[in-house]
């Protein structure tokens, strides 16, 4: 356990809509240091903020942490493995989403893209694929993967404009230190009506409301930026692009009620886990908030 609350930055404006902010909770770094840190929302509940957080020379040091599975190929455990299974069918639907915005194979950029199978998956569809990671652990696995050096994220100001049709976040706009600053480079590097993707959690979603605090997603102090279908609309106005569509990622309410199940309670309960992730997304095909959303951007 390590602690660091003597380094930290905080924030009183919302950088996305400019308003106050507001205490709304505090939650548990269950995953590496059990520190507590703050969420404050903005004056219209649209985005939620973990303010103060650390520096971020020292972000770093809380993903530290065999059990943090997006940075590893780990299959030793059935978690793992069925994480695994999981997460090959994403990557095909993944796929089809790209190729079906795009309407042809073109230059894709996935910012954060962790152990390179998202970038795998879609140079073996024919896409030309570039990545970028700050984990060098990572970095290194994907590079063996794709064929090709997985840049670091300040590599994203020395790279040309308007070069990619389609740029990806998966779950990772939620850990991006300076919010507006990366989406306004991503959105400079995107060819006229190219495409942003951004997978985020959804705290409007059944399951956040149901685990409140000890919701897995809203994972502090890695997550920074919690966002609502408002806030990311919010988001794509103030960059002055159009957001187009949402769509479900279904399987994220099992694996998120099983996390959170875990930190709430000592245990994943997976009987209880899977009700209750079938009970998220039984409410949000009525009123669409899932437990994760796939927010589609266009640059205009």
């Amino acid at each position: 356990m390590f602690h660091v609350e003597h380094q930290q930055i905080s924030l009183d404006k919302c950088p996305v809509t400019g308003s106050d902010l507001y205490p709304q909770f505090s939650c548990e770094d269950y995953l590496v240091s059990h520190q507590k840190f703050e969420i404050k929302r903005n004056s219209d509940n649209s985005i939620l903020i973990t303010t103060p957080r650390p520096i971020d020379a020292h972000l770093g040091a809380f993903y530290e942490s065999e059990n943090y599975i997006s940075h590893t190929d780990a299959s030793g455990s059935v978690f793992d493995r069925a994480y695994q299974i999981i997460r090959n069918i994403a990557l095909k639907r993944k796929v089809k989403l790209i190729n079906k915005l795009n309407g042809a194979k073109g230059v894709l950029l996935d910012y954060g893209c962790g152990t390179g199978d998202f970038l795998g998956a879609a140079k073996k569809a024919g896409w030309e694929v570039r990545g970028i990671e700050p984990s060098e652990q990572a970095r290194t696995i994907a590079e063996k993967k794709i064929q090709k050096e997985i840049l670091l994220p300040e590599s994203i100001k020395e790279i040309p404009d308007n070069g990619f049709d389609v740029i990806t976040l998966w779950h990772v706009l939620e850990h991006v230190p300076d919010l507006m600053d990366t989406v306004d480079q991503l959105k400079r590097i995107l060819k006229k009506d190219g495409h942003l993707i951004l997978a985020l959690p959804n705290y409007m979603s059944w399951d956040a409301k149901t685990y409140g605090a000890e919701w897995a997603a809203y994972d502090v102090p890695r997550h920074l930026w919690h966002f609502s279908k408002t806030g990311v609309q919010q988001l794509a106005e103030k960059a002055g692009m159009v957001k187009v569509d949402h769509l479900p990622m279904v399987f994220d309410a099992y694996y998120v009620c099983l996390l959170s199940n875990k930190q709430a309670h000592g245990r994943m309960r997976p009987i209880r886990s899977l009700m209750h992730g079938l009970l998220s997304n039984l409410h949000a095909r009525r009123d669409g908030e899932w437990s994760s959303l796939i927010h589609v951007l266009r640059a205009k």
